[in-house]
């Protein structure tokens, strides 16, 4: 909508998107007994059934490509409203001939998405044992930090590009963006001893991390072993 449709009214962009949906509902009733079969036998396609359930959005593709190349030539024609319920209708039509396919595609994600939090919680104890100490890492080293910078008469860090003290929620704010490496560079230790203490943190916080998925594989294969007809092969 940015790039080609930027003149598109809010009422005209509703039709067009609405369209789609439309048509695709006029699918599933038109086979409604395809679809039917598909949503009463769930089971994930693989293979080439998959693919060919995802083959529908192979000239939706197309539809947006062709649009972009016509912008190149003649940008007023295409960001009009006759333009764009065009490139909804091309699209609609296609949804409506590959209803059944986007049935199975859709059925297909909701069991991978179910398989997927179903394995996660078999992680939830390992997990929330690694955020428990995660967070006290990151509490830990900001107090540290902020009573370095707060009951020393010299200046440890640089925040918003002046030497000051931090507070607890600017000091927790630098724990998390240095134990997780991120660095965000809005506060920078500027002396030697905050600069010790926020490597021993990177340090930490890599080790954590290491010996964090180390365990969480090691829950999982043994949680496999001791429970072998507990998780769902793919089909």
């Amino acid at each position: 909508m940015q790039e080609l449709f930027a003149r598109i009214g809010p009422f005209v962009a509703g039709i067009g998107f609405s369209l789609p949906i439309l048509f695709f509902l006029g699918g599933c009733w038109l086979r409604r007994a395809d679809v039917r079969s598909v949503v009463d036998n769930p089971d994930i396609r693989g293979g080439r059934r998959l693919y060919r359930a995802l083959l529908w959005l192979l000239p939706v593709f197309l539809v947006g490509a062709g649009g972009f190349l016509l912008s190149m030539f003649s940008e007023p024609l295409v960001n009009s409203n006759a333009a764009f319920l065009t490139a909804m209708l091309l699209i609609g039509a296609i949804v409506l001939a590959v209803s059944r396919n986007v049935a199975v595609f859709l059925v297909d994600a909701g069991l991978l998405f179910e398989e997927f939090f179903q394995r996660m919680s078999r992680l939830a104890i390992p997990a929330f044992a690694f955020l428990t100490f995660y967070s006290l890492l990151v509490i830990v080293f900001a107090a540290i930090y902020c009573i370095l910078s707060q009951h020393s008469s010299a200046l440890h860090f640089r925040a918003d590009n002046i030497a000051r003290a931090l507070s607890y929620s600017e000091a927790i704010h630098f724990s998390i963006a240095t134990l997780s490496t991120v660095g965000y560079g809005d506060i920078v230790p500027i002396s030697n001893a905050a600069r010790v203490l926020a490597s021993i943190e990177v340090i930490c916080g890599v080790m954590l991390l290491l010996f964090g998925v180390s365990e969480l594989l090691e829950y999982t294969r043994e949680h496999r072993r001791d429970h072998p007809g507990s998780h769902r092969g793919s089909a």
